[in-house]
Parts: structure tokens; C-alpha cells; sequence
């Protein structure tokens, strides 16, 4: 019996979850768990790109690093804590913006909109833990159809005229397909080193990394 199976375990298993075998070892998805890393070497380019390092583009850097730790954690351990964690910090990435534009709005200082994030994000972990896998991609979806919104209230539907947008979408899309299909299990080796979740892994990562090549960037709405 691994470390793990110590501590309480996902909702998804025994045979629930995607694809990949969950092997009784320290690292269960090898694969998932490695391909977790592209959010951290990516979220670490867009920070040495990007010439003004603002506060805004230090909290964005350090939630993608959250995103690829989360992960990796989720996959090393598949225990409930941890799969609150990952999709607590999916929730984080994509209600970032419309999130901190209306914390900036009420004139918070920087370190009352830190300690506001920090306790978002325990609070979604808190409701996390208890929900079904399926009830979370719904909630993660439902997210991101709000931010989505949020870009047209603010540009109008000249946000798909940005080529790093519809990079970014195009890439959503791709990686959402191969999401979904590992969930059902098309074209699925349990045993294979390449698995469709970690073609998610490295979409949803080139796409949170384009979508801030754009937000900060002067083509994007105000930040």
C-alpha cells in the first residue's frame, strides 16, 4: 500500500477517473504528472517576457506556478485534498481578471487584494473537497463562460480580431477535445507514456500562456 492511500481518496476512483492507470506507487500518473510541469516552465517564460513586471503579472506568474503544483500533486497522490487544489487553482486562472479588475475598483491595497485572493482560493478548496469530479468541470466550465463574457462586455466581439485570442481559444478547444476523450476513453492505453490528458496538460499550459502574452500586452483592455 502506497503513502497515499493514508489520507482520503478522490471521489473519481477506482475506476472513475481518465485514462491513464493509477498505479500503487509515490507518483501514480506518471504521465499526467510530468506533463504538469509545461505550467510551471511556461508561467516562468511569460514572466522573463514580459518587460513590466507589475504586481498583477507577479499574481498571474505565481497562480500558473499553483496551477502546475496543484497538478502535479493531484496526479502524484489522486487524494481528495489535492484534486480540490488542482481545480481550486483552474477556478483561480480563469476568473483572475474580472476578479481583480473589481478588487482594484474598490481601491483595495495590494496587500488587502493578496490576502482577498488567498482567501478565495481556500474557500474554493473548501467546496471542492466535497464536490463530485463532473460537478466540478461543470463549475469550471460555468467559469469560464463568465470570463468569456467578461471580454465581450469589455471589447465587443473584437476580442476574436486578436490573433494571440484566437490562438489562445484554438488551443482551449484542441485541449478540451483531448480532455474529454481521455475522459470517456477514446483511443485510451491505460499503460502508455502519452496519454490525452497530457495533450491537456500542454494545451490548457500554451494557452494560459498566450492569454497573458495578450492581457499584458497594450492590445488588451485595461488592466
Amino acid at each position: 500500500m502506497s503513502f497515499w492511500h493514508h489520507f482520503p481518496q478522490a471521489h473519481c476512483l477506482p475506476d472513475h477517473c481518465n485514462c491513464e492507470f493509477i498505479s500503487d506507487a509515490f507518483i501514480r500518473q506518471p504521465s499526467a504528472f510530468w506533463s504538469s510541469l509545461v505550467y510551471l516552465a511556461l508561467g516562468i517564460l511569460l514572466y522573463q517576457e514580459v518587460q513590466n513586471k507589475n504586481f498583477k503579472l507577479k499574481l498571474w506568474t505565481s497562480l500558473t506556478l499553483l496551477l502546475g503544483v496543484s497538478s502535479m500533486f493531484a496526479h502524484m497522490s489522486f487524494i481528495q485534498l489535492a484534486m480540490a487544489m488542482d481545480f481550486a487553482a483552474i477556478i483561480m486562472v480563469l476568473s483572475f481578471f474580472a476578479l481583480t479588475n473589481f478588487l482594484e475598483l474598490l481601491k483595495l491595497s495590494r496587500v488587502k487584494i493578496l490576502l482577498t485572493l488567498v482567501l478565495y482560493y481556500i474557500s474554493i478548496v473548501g467546496v471542492m473537497y466535497y464536490m463530485s469530479k463532473w460537478s466540478k468541470i461543470g463549475v469550471c466550465l460555468l467559469i469560464f463562460l463568465f470570463a468569456l463574457s467578461d471580454l465581450l462586455r469589455s471589447m465587443g466581439w473584437n476580442f476574436l480580431k486578436a490573433p494571440l485570442l484566437q490562438y489562445t481559444i484554438i488551443m482551449l478547444v484542441a485541449s478540451f477535445t483531448f480532455f474529454i476523450m481521455d475522459e470517456m476513453r477514446i483511443a485510451c492505453d491505460p499503460h502508455s507514456p502519452w496519454q490525452l490528458h497530457s495533450f491537456w496538460h500542454a494545451g490548457t499550459a500554451v494557452s494560459i500562456y498566450l492569454y497573458g502574452k495578450w492581457r499584458f500586452s497594450d492590445l488588451s483592455p485595461s488592466l
